[in-house]
């Protein structure tokens, strides 16, 4: 049931991508200011920054974090 809760899940948060990634929220917000997160998947909403779900999930599929580190 919760697999497919994320599969229905449009944006993260980057709290919860910190959780899913086992890093601390200020990292992400630095991957993002880094462009090591794909900027298309950035999503402002005022002043509120999410996370498209769909880029995220390709991201992790091509090797994500683990590509950009080698």
């Amino acid at each position: 049931m919760q697999e497919n809760q994320q599969n229905e899940q449009k944006f993260f948060t980057a709290k919860q991508l910190a959780e899913r990634w086992q890093s601390p929220t200020l990292q992400i917000y630095e991957w993002k200011n880094n462009k090591t997160i794909p900027p298309d998947a950035v999503v402002r909403l005022g002043r509120k920054i999410l996370f498209d779900a769909d880029v995220i999930l390709a991201f992790e599929k091509s090797g994500g974090l683990m590509r950009k580190a080698a």
